[in-house]
């Protein structure tokens, strides 16, 4: 056991752990009868579960919310009084009751019971060498429950759950929505709410984009300092994203009160064209946002009068007589920050021309790059603290890499168990630092497994999206920007089997169609071709994953430079050249190494010395076991104690 973990297991054992001891909470039923606190250190995780239940409770990890291959801990008291802990993992296939590992893995802290609830505590290492449980990362992660009322005789005698469910969270990044509740009580701290008002959320067609034009009131400059999503009760299976958009200078009354969807198939809502510029957004399951206490966004003072907002539907089930009044909450102070921040997107642009997504795949990655020539405009780093990572229902793992002069840095987000439904804003606890000439690659990966047909790009929930949204500091421009590139759609199609004199090629983003001459010589449209015309098979998507990696891309660079111009263009071949790829410290390996040092301790201290030894690359790490050191072993138990007691001191503040 650690030094940290025993510190952090005195503390909990004598300070009973109250509410402020854990950073982050979460319900993970509706009802808020199953709450879980945790609070994640360096090399482990606490937890707390307040169930309402007096039988026992179930809490684990899943990739993807099913109990196959799940990590389960089912934590109970017998009638005797004595409280259990039992570490379990799931079937490799299918359902069924978790078995009991080998190895148990959770240090029980606390547990207790009282008329309503029952409250447990207890520790769990981020690795733990154990191939039956789940090793605790940044990623998302979705937290299984359960409880039942009844008692276990013991713990091979546990009856089946009365009621179980599944929500996703972020177990080690910082949660801002703690801090929520003191942003709103500040007297500093004003609202602005963007309503919609009596929507009629339509029935024949499943994704529905809604425009509305509102003007700003005039007040001195402002920071945005935090934001909340106030879905209407009911709504939330149609409410996918929310955005408001800044009109700039542009003069948009024409459109006061002519609120209408956004596109359909034929044109676009005008000033989608030209209210482009993210000020704030929300996402399906994103929680109560708050900036860094020296962060804010600007709003206000400046000659911008108007903005969008933009609201997305999904209507899977084209549900009828369902009435939109959700509310986008922006939460303000006057008393402005001290730095300012803007916004950065980087991907691909959405077209079905130039992402296309094999069926059959169980994973599919498409690559977008912003070069090193594009962030040679900077003048100083881009301090990335926050972003949202975006694909619809397919993605399932989202990477953002950062190669500066050929060795990868630390990612600057990745999720490698992407949740669609779990788009919540990820606040790094330190932020990622782009320096100018550093090239940026986001790769969205995406599983198709079950799919017959191929997926492509779109703004519909079942079509495809590859983005990274982010914020960052000190603000550059007034304005949002962008960087990312794309393949050459022509050569595209030709490498899954077209005929260039068969290509009618369309605009960019479908509003003038693409159609293809099919074997029948008739003209269809590209998504179509996709579907029936593409000979899709594991050759043809292995070849389809090579060209969307290193074909040639042309550039997208909307980061202005000092003359405030957008130079280019620029292209990249054969994708970005990494030198050294960066990969994280595998703790299991380095526990491994940790044995081999302690067996050849025990050799020495054996006089069992070899002729290796001299050149064994440990020798360095030799305990001295001279009677003379006793005095050195006495020194060094005081120091652990003193350094205990100030760990103890630094967890119970």
């Amino acid at each position: 056991m650690t030094r940290a973990l025993l510190a952090a297991t005195f503390c909990i054992a004598f300070s009973a752990a109250s509410d402020s001891f854990f950073s982050h909470h979460a319900a993970l039923d509706d009802g808020g009868k199953f709450v879980v606190r945790w609070r994640p250190e360096k090399e482990f995780v606490t937890f707390r579960c307040e169930v309402q239940t007096a039988g026992w409770l179930g809490f684990g990890f899943s990739t993807n919310g099913a109990m196959a291959g799940a990590d389960m801990v089912i934590v109970w008291i017998d009638s005797s009084g004595t409280p259990h802990i039992s570490d379990r993992h799931g079937p490799e296939k299918g359902n069924g009751f978790p078995e009991e590992d080998a190895s148990q893995e959770y240090r029980l802290i606390e547990c207790t019971r009282n008329e309503t609830h029952m409250i447990a505590m207890f520790i769990r290492n981020l690795t733990t060498c154990d191939s039956n449980d789940w090793t605790i990362t940044s990623d998302t992660t979705r937290l299984l429950w359960a409880m039942s009322d009844e008692v276990p005789q013991s713990s091979s005698a546990i009856k089946q759950h009365t009621s179980r469910g599944v929500r996703s969270a972020h177990l080690l990044f910082p949660q801002s929505k703690t801090r929520f509740g003191d942003l709103m009580n500040n007297p500093n701290t004003s609202f602005l709410d963007f309503q919609l008002e009596n929507v009629k959320i339509p029935h024949d067609r499943q994704t529905h984009y809604w425009c509305q034009i509102i003007e700003l009131p005039k007040k001195e400059k402002h920071h945005i300092v935090g934001s909340q999503m106030l879905v209407t009760p009911g709504n939330e299976r149609y409410v996918h994203h929310f955005i408001v958009y800044s009109c700039g200078t542009k003069n948009m009354s024409e459109y006061i009160g002519r609120a209408q969807g956004c596109f359909d198939d034929i044109k676009s809502f005008n000033p989608m064209e030209q209210c482009d510029n993210v000020m704030a957004g929300w996402a399906v399951g994103g929680e109560e946002f708050v900036y860094p206490e020296d962060l804010g966004a600007p709003i206000f003072g400046g000659d911008e009068r108007f903005v969008m907002l933009e609201m997305h539907y999904d209507n899977s089930q084209l549900h009828k007589n369902i009435v939109d009044n959700s509310t986008f909450r922006l939460l303000l102070t006057s008393d402005l920050r001290a730095i300012e921040t803007g916004r950065l997107t980087i991907g691909l642009p959405v077209s079905a021309q130039i992402l296309v997504i094999p069926p059959h795949q169980k994973r599919f990655t498409i690559y977008s790059y912003c070069p090193g020539e594009c962030t040679q405009r900077l003048l100083e780093p881009m301090k990335i603290f926050t972003g949202v990572l975006h694909t619809h229902l397919l993605g399932a793992a989202i990477k953002v890499r950062v190669i500066r002069n050929g060795v990868e840095q630390r990612p600057m987000m990745k999720d490698d168990h992407y949740d669609f439904n779990y788009q919540n804003p990820i606040l790094l606890l330190d932020p990622t630092e782009v320096y100018p000439g550093d090239d940026i690659i986001v790769e969205c990966t995406y599983d198709t497994a079950q799919r017959d047909k191929a997926a492509y790009g779109g703004y519909s929930t079942s079509e495809e999206m590859c983005l990274a949204l982010m914020e960052y500091y000190p603000k550059r421009q007034t304005s949002e920007e962008f960087c990312g590139s794309f393949i050459q759609p022509m050569e595209m199609l030709k490498l899954l089997g077209a005929n260039e004199s068969d290509i009618i090629m369309g605009d960019f983003h479908g509003i003038t169609p693409t159609y293809i001459r099919n074997s029948r010589g008739e003209n269809v449209t590209l998504t179509e071709w996709y579907e029936s015309e593409v000979a899709w098979n594991d050759d043809s998507a292995r070849r389809l994953q090579e060209f969307m990696r290193s074909s040639h891309h042309s550039v997208k660079c909307g980061l202005k430079s000092q003359s405030n111009t957008t130079e280019g263009p620029y292209s990249i071949n054969n994708g970005t050249q990494i030198s050294a790829v960066y990969i994280e410290d595998n703790q299991c390996l380095l526990n491994n190494r940790s044995e081999k040092i302690a067996a050849i301790e025990e050799n020495y201290s054996n006089g069992s010395k070899t002729a290796t030894d001299e050149k064994n690359p440990y020798n360095h790490l030799r305990m001295n076991t001279n009677a003379g050191s006793m005095v050195n072993a006495v020194l060094l138990v005081v120091a652990f104690l003193v350094l205990l007691t100030t760990q103890i001191a630094d967890y119970c503040h």
